[in-house]
């Protein structure tokens, strides 16, 4: 990573998390999404961007209800994020989409918009840190005494789709 480079810094429902400004194509408010009958719980939902339709996922796992099946929706009360914090994941006060464009095709992130900056800090490296269900952090960016985990949009979209995949495939079993 450059020392130069710019970083959109932003809380999601994974925590607080940085993706290299470079890699954002838009930043959205969210008006609401559709939502899939049968969506695997890492997809929020599809947004309409320009001329094509985006998938909206989320990058932590989401607790899903007591004999819930797998079209139920997760129930949207609170979830421990990273940092430890609670996040209201119902909250729609100034919701924004976070549009990225990889090699793949472009995705988005849901977050918060108060807590959505840019910043040139000098990033922290380290070495990938995966999670099967969610987000590949490549670093981290100390700001305002909270560090943001910076995310491989290519490798983090290769695991959600792996996840995705899995559990569409847990559909088909008889």
């Amino acid at each position: 990573m450059r020392q130069d480079q710019w970083f959109c810094l932003f809380r999601g429902d994974a925590g607080p998390m940085a993706v290299s400004a470079e890699s954002v194509a838009e930043i959205l408010e969210s008006d609401g999404l559709v939502r899939l009958a049968w969506s695997p719980p890492q997809v929020v939902g599809l947004c309409p961007y320009r001329r094509d339709v985006v998938p909206i996922v989320r990058l932590a796992p989401v607790p899903r209800r007591v004999g819930a099946g797998p079209s139920s929706q997760p129930e949207l009360t609170t979830l421990p994020v990273a940092s430890g914090e609670e996040h209201h994941v119902d909250d729609r006060t100034r919701r924004i989409l976070l549009i990225l464009k990889s090699e793949h095709g472009a995705w988005g992130i849901q977050g918060d918009s108060v807590w959505t900056i840019l910043s040139r800090e000098c990033p922290e490296d380290q070495p990938p840190c995966t999670d099967e269900n969610g987000p590949v952090l490549v670093g981290s960016i100390p700001h305002a005494g909270t560090r943001y985990g910076i995310l491989d949009i290519e490798a983090t979209w290769l695991g959600l789709r792996a996840a995705i995949s899995r559990w569409y495939g847990y559909l088909g079993e008889p």
